[in-house]
């Protein structure tokens, strides 16, 4: 698995400069709020997905008056050590992984996988289509290595086709129906490669990490059903006039969403807020398992431990997140007892006004 040995960060937020050096397994940062806690858990996102899970502007992450951040680690993963380091500020991205210069945040992804799990966790589920999209397309790019080649070709043809909709120019048929024959490719190849991913999320879920924190069956759908069992280029010629009408393509992917089910009801709506906590724990689990069948696994993080959880249910998504063999780093408004007594070698930091201090290792 990888793990971080030592993590390093200048110029995030409120924490100013700092370095740590976690536990391979549990690492515990706890303190009153604003003290730099999620802060942390947020160096190390940056590391993987190159922004922010807080804020979409980098400004907005970088320590008040300096004009850029970095973030910095060095860890092992299957056995081998690997360094890893971020430069981010206006209009500069520098990601550098074993010293060797990678200019994709996907890229960056796949090499340091990582998972998040935040009090606003039912977003997923709560939100507009485009967030389970983004949730299933992220997922994929860590598992499936065709997956962005399709996506990429996918959405290179849509924008052509899209341009050419909105264009005040007479539509050449040659050339939008070249542009949607390569959508129909890339979507079969896309469909394929996401009905896989879910099916093998449900036998997971299912078997061993629902069933740990949930009494029911649950389910994960991927819902493409306007353009299901038929051809999509065929599909797009045959609704070309009406998409030149809104100026915009109306079928495909990149317009299909998720459902997320318990017991066959919307989970929103039958689950109550920490039930839905401990689904998006065990779907996060879910996900690390299938990197460990790859021959790969992930660091998570576990922002707000206590929120909309008891003690028990805190447990239970502690040992269902650990059973993975990942490291984990998690943020709390206190300390509970029991986190060193049942997690012998976890890691515990004491933050307050933006410092760090070990306090258990």
């Amino acid at each position: 698995m990888p793990y971080i040995e030592q993590l390093n960060a200048r110029s995030v937020r409120n924490l100013g400069d700092f370095r740590i050096e976690p536990s391979q397994k549990l690492n515990l940062f706890y303190g009153p709020n604003a003290s730099g806690k999620t802060s942390i858990l947020e160096s190390i996102y940056l590391l993987s997905r190159i922004r922010s899970f807080r804020s979409r502007r980098i400004n907005d992450v970088i320590t008040y008056g300096e004009s850029k951040l970095q973030v910095y680690a060095k860890g092992k993963k299957k056995g081998n050590p690997f360094s890893v380091g971020i430069e981010k500020g206006h209009g500069i991205t520098k990601i550098r992984f074993d010293g060797e210069s990678i200019k994709t945040a996907s890229k960056q992804a796949k090499l340091l996988p990582v998972y998040i799990l935040t009090p606003n966790h039912d977003t997923l589920f709560t939100g507009p289509p485009k967030n389970r999209r983004h949730w299933l397309d992220w997922s994929l790019f860590h598992v499936e290595r065709k997956y962005m080649s399709a996506w990429k070709g996918y959405h290179l043809a849509l924008r052509h086709r899209n341009a050419l909709l909105k264009s005040d120019r007479r539509i050449d048929p040659l050339e939008i129906s070249g542009w949607e024959r390569l959508m129909g490719q890339e979507a079969t190849k896309i469909d394929l490669m996401r009905n896989s991913y879910v099916s093998d999320l449900n036998r997971l879920l299912n078997e061993k990490h629902a069933a740990y924190v949930l009494p029911g069956r649950v389910k994960i759908n991927y819902l493409n059903d306007n353009y299901k069992n038929f051809n999509l280029s065929d599909l797009l010629a045959a609704g070309r006039n009406e998409d030149e009408k809104r100026g915009y393509t109306n079928l495909g992917p990149h317009l299909s969403n998720v459902s997320f089910s318990y017991e066959d009801y919307n989970i929103i709506n039958h689950l109550s807020r920490g039930q839905t906590k401990l689904f998006s724990a065990a779907l996060v689990s879910s996900q690390v398992d299938k990197l460990k069948e790859l021959g790969n696994n992930a660091v998570v993080l576990v922002d707000d431990l206590g929120a909309e959880l008891d003690v028990d249910s805190s447990k239970k998504m502690l040992d269902l997140l650990l059973a993975n063999d990942t490291q984990l780093f998690v943020s709390s408004l206190s300390c509970p007892e029991w986190i060193a007594q049942e997690h012998e070698g976890c890691g515990v930091f004491h933050v307050k006004h933006g410092k760090i201090q070990k306090m258990i290792e």
